[in-house]
């Protein structure tokens, strides 16, 4: 919502979606962004469904939502930015039975004020990689130390990283799954990635 008072008019950013990306190699490929959605600069409410999805098999869930929202509080203006993934597989390697991603964002009505980021409610259940079973790994993500998250290399697949979270002093992102292919598929594919934040004017 943008706020106009003492402090200035403030405007919201706010976004999710649930996959996307592109495959160069054997072919060149576009994924079709799942389910995205865009918070208005004056805040509110918005969200998106589908069932199954598939590039040719080489990608695919069974089905996906997002929804972001934005409010003003009494001290401090919220916003919230949740993407679930369920029956996730790429190329067969990176599977997993649900991943969530719920990106949680606080901004003190200060002008200049930092923001404060959660990701609880964040995790993944059922994950496989390359068959090897990872666990349900809940809340992995600690906002207190951002980073480029959890890597790991996959042989002949590439490198998969897990919970990604970036935070400036204006926005946040949080994406569960970054996989970069390597051989012999080559591509890049984001599972889950939401922000949000806003800018004073």
């Amino acid at each position: 919502m943008s706020v106009d008072n003492k402090e200035g008019l403030y405007s919201f950013l706010g976004d999710a979606n649930a996959l996307g990306g592109f495959i160069a190699e054997p072919m060149r490929r576009e994924i079709q962004t799942l389910v995205p959605v865009s918070l208005p600069a004056v805040g509110g409410f918005t969200t998106a469904r589908s069932e199954a999805f598939s590039l040719d098999n080489l990608v695919r869930c069974r089905s996906a939502h997002t929804l972001v929202s934005g409010r003003v509080e009494h001290d401090r203006i919220s916003v919230l930015a949740t993407s679930v993934v369920e029956g996730l597989n790429i190329l067969d390697a990176i599977e997993a039975e649900r991943v969530v991603a719920r990106l949680s964002i606080e901004i003190p009505r200060q002008k200049g004020a930092k923001l404060k980021v959660s990701t609880v409610g964040s995790y993944f259940l059922g994950l496989r990689l390359a068959g090897h079973h990872r666990g349900d790994l809940d809340n992995c993500i600690d906002p207190d130390k951002p980073s480029s998250g959890h890597v790991v290399q996959i042989p002949e697949v590439g490198r998969v990283i897990l919970g990604a979270l970036f935070v400036t002093d204006s926005y946040a992102q949080l994406v569960s799954i970054r996989a970069e292919l390597g051989c012999p598929v080559k591509g890049k594919i984001t599972v889950n990635c939401t922000g949000g934040g806003g800018v004073h004017e």
